[in-house]
């Protein structure tokens, strides 16, 4: 039997020992403990047995990664005027669009300004039909501009907090890192609502 058969055979021993052990009382307690340290022992051989080849392999890949990161050098070099090209582009045509919104906002705040002044008029002098044309009236304004697809260009949609109070429950988020760090310290005498804590 070659000496990797006999390691597999033995680990495969093991495993089946360690399932039928029962620690119930002092005697298989250190029965356990012996068996701890030959577990360990087996490791410690494969580990060597695979040393030699795995210090190749990273030899290797020490190597490969040279190469690759040469590569990875060289193509970043000869993208750089593509991708600088690409940016600049991109942000004339991020500018266009901002304008062309900017535009129809504004149309759009016009429109909205007239209806309510046409509703005024409307409740002044009476006039239903004239007040319901300007309650109904459509004031949205769509940017005049058919988008190019795929043109790479991203958007960053961010948020900010205006009222803690009325933000619905659902969107609420547990501190983990903060009850993790009670957890540790108080460990089973941890005393949070809503909190249990178990020992794994």
């Amino acid at each position: 039997m070659t000496e990797l058969a006999e390691i597999k055979e033995n680990a495969l021993t093991l495993n089946e020992k360690a399932k039928l052990m029962i620690v119930g009382d002092q005697t298989s307690y250190e029965v356990a403990g012996s068996f701890i340290h030959g577990c360990q022992a087996l490791k410690k051989q494969v580990e060597e047995f695979f040393e030699p080849t795995i210090s190749q392999f990273k030899k290797a890949k020490g190597e490969a990664e040279k190469g690759r990161k040469q590569s990875v050098s060289t193509m970043e070099e000869i993208l750089k005027p593509v991708n600088d090209s690409l940016a600049n582009v991109r942000i004339k045509c991020k500018a266009f669009e901002n304008e062309q919104v900017r535009i129809a906002k504004e149309v759009e705040e016009k429109r909205v300004e007239e209806m309510k002044e046409l509703e005024r008029r409307a409740r002044k002098e009476g006039d239903g039909d004239l007040l319901e044309l300007a309650q109904n009236a459509d004031v949205t304004k769509e940017p005049e501009i058919d988008k190019v697809t795929n043109l790479g260009i991203r958007r960053t949609w961010r948020w900010r907090i205006t009222d803690i109070n009325k933000i619905p429950m659902e969107f609420m988020a547990v501190d983990t890192i903060l009850i993790n760090s009670a957890v540790r310290k108080f460990k089973r005498d941890t005393n949070i609502d809503g909190i249990e804590v178990y020992e794994e």
